[in-house]
């Protein structure tokens, strides 16, 4: 189960110092937020993310937020291994040899969803970060590149325990409308539908929230809002728009 889009509220922040995985040399995954760094820790001020109708962000979200040593290259550790994962699926055509499945359509800010249903992670438990619900693709050819990661926890009442520190934004999406049998969504790039659109639609409307996380990882793709913004403002559909149909994603290049 995947949606194109998600609504999100501000987000991050950086790749985080300390990638001993990777030469122990300091990363950060930031156009749009800054940071400074002290002997401690760093103090990171949280970019607004990128929404096409208005930004719902988080009143009692603060803006500002440190990630000192230890947790820092918790977090580095964590993010090298989640961009490790994503690199071996590098086209559609990896995923879809490996078992993963198209889910949405291509849609501006998230791109092509392919996924696993049973990668869909279970409420209460500590995040597997070697489960991504669905990798992301600037396409849904053979050939289309990997630009990101999502992860899905379905059901609970509390965000996942995520990533390590305060930055990961999870957002819940109560309710689901879903095609008839199956996990996939009828309104795949829409924010948020009622049981009544669901109906209309033909769809099965299931009152369960799913909590989702988007993480920019993959080299040239990193989301100006930071790794954890639940948008990237440089996935866009072929005409240069962020216009959408909410069932069909993107129009097809003309």
């Amino acid at each position: 189960m995947g949606k194109g889009t998600w609504i999100g509220v501000a987000a991050l922040a950086l790749l985080v110092a300390g990638c001993a995985s990777e030469s122990n040399a300091s990363q950060t995954a930031s156009a749009s937020s800054t940071s400074t760094s002290t002997g401690t820790g760093t103090s990171t001020t949280v970019a607004a993310g990128h929404h096409h109708e208005g930004d719902p962000t988080d009143p009692d979200r603060p803006t500002i937020v440190e990630v000192h040593g230890s947790e820092r290259r918790e977090l580095a550790d964590q993010l090298v291994q989640v961009r490790a994962l994503a690199l071996q699926y590098p086209t559609v055509a990896d995923a879809e040899a490996a078992g993963y499945e198209l889910t949405t359509p291509y849609a501006p800010g998230t791109g092509a969803h392919y996924g696993k249903d049973q990668d869909t992670q279970p409420p209460g438990k500590p995040l597997d970060l070697t489960k991504p619900q669905s990798f992301l693709y600037d396409g849904t050819e053979p050939g289309s590149r990997l630009v990101g990661v999502m992860y899905v926890q379905l059901g609970g009442d509390e965000a996942p325990d995520g990533f390590a520190g305060p930055l990961d934004t999870w957002q819940p999406f109560p309710g689901q409308c879903l095609e008839p049998g199956t996990t996939d969504p009828v309104f795949p790039t829409k924010d948020s539908v009622t049981e009544a659109e669901c109906d209309d639609a033909g769809g099965t409307f299931v009152d369960i929230t799913a909590w989702i996380q988007h993480v920019w990882v993959v080299p040239g793709w990193e989301a100006p809002g930071g790794v954890f913004a639940p948008y990237n403002a440089d996935i866009v559909c072929a005409d240069g728009t962020t216009e959408a149909d909410d069932v069909e994603g993107c129009p097809a290049p003309s």
